[in-house]
């Protein structure tokens, strides 16, 4: 099994995904998350004040497919 095809299994157990996840999966560099996230093109979820920056997978899946 490939590198990008054994993070993609690993990725579909999650349901919320860090900006690393997304990177790995979708070639999107940090920058253009942070843009979208910023732009209102992709939410976010943050459990805490400083917590980690999260995204549901669904959320991610839908801004992947409409492009940046």
């Amino acid at each position: 099994m490939a590198t990008s095809e054994l993070v993609r299994q690993v990725i579909k157990t999650k349901d919320y995904l860090s900006a690393k996840d997304i990177i790995l999966v979708s070639g999107y560099s940090y920058s253009s998350i942070i843009r979208a996230k910023n732009n209102g093109k992709l939410k976010s979820n943050q459990p805490e004040t400083r917590g980690k920056l999260l995204f549901h997978k669904d959320d991610v899946k839908s801004w992947i497919e409409g492009g940046e």
